[in-house]
């Protein structure tokens, strides 16, 4: 039986209900190594702190005599055989300077970005209930830092790319508190020059756009799934995806193809291919489809659905981090994909939260903020990777 703590595990050795103690104990741990040990006294063995999938085997011979099927016998043999999951719990190094969700988060020079979301409670919506703030947290010295305040938005998120942060649409309430709700995606974006803590311009987009992700493959910025909220107005969903020439931007934004129609979802760049994973349909279906865009041919493929209940690929969280493409599902599960066998396998655990963001360091998987139940989070924690 497994025992002890995450990241510290024990076994324990017991026949019948009887430790035993001085037994010989084989575990194969998540790196593949096989190693055996012996229980003490009180039966246990360990602890192991490696994080993954262990496969352990115990044995026990009774000298006792009898016959089976017309053969004579003189001993019993009993094997206990055991396959366990232990991940080490992840550890909270700092919290976020304010409690928020549907935000955007970059990493950049060893620094994490973290910029504007949602403050209020899920589903208030007014003048006050987005954040223009901007900060970022030295991951080497444990410090954040403020930056100058932006356009309060939510919907959004940020991409980093040679040394810049971009920020393209997000959505922001026009209404005052009590007033009745009035909702708007914006077509606005701009790149900030971390160096001097400067905001620069980018091109409009040709329509607003919210809910949606940003993905950067050689020097084109992607602008994939979402919709425009327009106030009072029908709302409209995207049915192609903006992308724009970073080298030329003052060319602005062209449409090209996208396989699906989603908002709520996440996008990222693994093997030089987007993922776009989750989200919602038109129909008001939590979707576990996983479209993924090839920029050297221009084709929308179909990759391995994510596991689990439909509601839990809603707003995840998508990294793709030391060759990993990962994603972290509504329930905390952290999953990555296996490509040769083409489908999600479970890597770590976290706490459930809705609308949150990852970013990677060297290899440690931050966690941050995010909604459950109603509240926001400012929780960062973080899971390593084996």
């Amino acid at each position: 039986a497994p025992e002890g703590e995450p990241g510290r595990m024990l076994l324990r050795w017991r026949v019948r209900g009887e430790a035993k103690g001085a037994s010989e104990i084989t575990v194969v741990q998540p790196d593949g190594k096989e190693v055996r040990v012996k229980t003490n006294e009180e039966g246990v063995a360990g602890p192991f702190t490696q994080s993954g999938r262990y496969a352990v085997w115990a044995r026990y011979w009774e000298n006792v005599a009898g016959e089976h099927e017309g053969k004579a016998y003189e001993q019993v043999r009993h094997y206990g055989m055991l396959v366990v999951d232990s991940y080490a719990k992840p550890v909270e190094p700092t919290r976020l300077p304010e409690a928020t969700s549907s935000f955007g988060a970059a990493l950049e020079g060893g620094k994490i970005y973290v910029y504007g979301g949602h403050i209020a409670r899920t589903h208030r919506y007014d003048r006050n209930s987005v954040s223009g703030a901007f900060h970022r947290y030295d991951v080497a010295r444990g410090e954040w830092e403020k930056l100058p305040g932006r356009e309060g938005l939510q919907g959004m998120n940020l991409v980093a790319h040679e040394g810049r942060i971009y920020r393209v649409g997000g959505m922001k309430p026009v209404n005052e508190p009590e007033a009745k709700q009035d909702i708007r995606s914006v077509a606005t974006g701009e790149w900030f020059d971390p160096k001097l803590r400067e905001g620069h311009g980018l091109p409009a987009l040709p329509a607003p756009r919210s809910s949606h992700d940003l993905a950067v493959v050689g020097e084109k910025l992607y602008v994939l799934g979402g919709w425009n909220l327009k106030g009072p107005e029908p709302t409209e969903w995207a049915k192609t995806m903006y992308v724009l020439d970073l080298k030329e931007p003052g060319k602005g934004w062209r449409e090209e193809k996208q396989g699906f129609e989603r908002r709520a979802l996440m996008a990222a760049v693994h093997g030089g291919k987007i993922y776009v994973v989750g989200g919602i349909t038109p129909a008001g279906a939590v979707s576990r489809d996983v479209d993924i865009y090839d920029p050297a041919s221009g084709e929308w493929k179909k990759g391995p659905a994510l596991p689990g209940p439909e509601i839990l690929s809603f707003a995840p969280a998508a990294l793709s981090h030391a060759e990993e493409l990962l994603v972290s599902l509504g329930d905390g599960t952290l999953v990555k994909l296996d490509e040769k066998e083409g489908r999600w396998v479970e890597t770590g655990k976290t706490k459930a939260r809705l609308a949150h963001r990852m970013v990677g360091v060297d290899r440690k998987v931050f966690v941050l903020g995010g909604a459950v139940k109603g509240n926001n989070l400012d929780t960062v924690e973080v899971v390593e990777l084996r």
